[in-house]
C-alpha cells in the first residue's frame, strides 16, 4: 500500500489500482494535465471547493486554456467567498511546485489570482501574487464518491474538452452564411 492506494497485478500482466476512500497521497500516474482538465471542464470539477481560508469557491469561468508559456489558464473569473477574482489560474500537484518551477520571479505569472493544487497545503504570504486564492482539489475529490481520474481522457483537452456542442451551434448553422456574419458582428459589439 502507498498513501491509500493499492497496486495489484492480478497475474498475466494486467495491472490495476484500487483506492481506499479518502486516503492520502497522490494517485499513481497523476499529472498536472489531469488537474488542468478537471479545472477546465465543469463535468469533472468537484462541487464543494474551498480555498485555504475555508471560503467557498465558485468557478464562473475557468479561463482560456493557455497552450503557450505562462499560467495554465488566462482570464478566469472565480468567486471566492464574497470576493470575485478575475485573472489567471496556475495548476500544480503540490503548493510548493509554484516555487520549484520558478513562477515567483516570472512576470508572466503576476496576474495569477487562483493557485490550484491537488494536495492540500499553502504557500506563505508573499510567495504568490497579492490577493491570490489557494485552492486544493483533493478534499472535494475525496468527497465525490464516484470520481476517478481513470475515467478522464487528458489527451482530449483542450480542443476536445466539450462532449456536447455549444448551445448556439445548431442555431448558427441554421442561419444563411451572410446572416451568421451579421449575428457574430452584433454579438461582438
Amino acid at each position: 500500500m502507498t498513501d491509500g492506494w493499492y497496486s495489484l497485478d492480478g497475474g498475466g500482466g494486467w495491472p490495476c489500482a484500487v483506492r481506499e476512500g479518502a486516503g492520502g497521497g497522490v494517485p499513481p500516474g497523476l499529472k498536472e494535465r489531469h488537474l488542468q482538465c478537471l479545472w477546465a471542464d465543469d463535468r469533472w470539477r468537484p462541487a464543494g471547493l474551498k480555498d485555504s481560508r475555508g471560503r467557498p469557491v465558485e468557478v464562473v469561468h475557468p479561463g482560456e486554456w493557455n497552450t503557450g508559456a505562462g499560467p495554465d489558464f488566462l482570464n478566469a473569473l472565480v468567486k471566492v467567498g464574497d470576493e470575485t477574482l478575475h485573472g489567471d489560474v496556475e495548476v500544480h500537484i503540490r503548493a510548493q511546485d509554484w516555487t520549484r518551477h520558478g513562477h515567483g520571479g516570472d512576470p508572466r505569472y503576476g496576474q495569477v489570482r487562483v493557485h490550484v493544487t491537488y494536495e492540500t497545503g499553502t504557500l506563505p504570504d508573499g510567495a504568490l501574487p497579492a490577493g491570490c486564492a489557494q485552492v486544493a482539489l483533493k478534499p472535494a475529490l475525496d468527497a465525490a464518491e464516484d470520481f476517478s481520474f481513470d475515467n478522464m481522457d487528458p489527451t482530449a483537452y483542450p480542443t476536445g474538452a466539450r462532449a456536447e456542442p455549444p448551445p448556439c451551434q445548431a442555431a448558427m448553422r441554421a442561419l444563411p452564411s451572410a446572416t451568421r456574419g451579421a449575428v457574430l458582428e452584433a454579438a461582438g459589439e
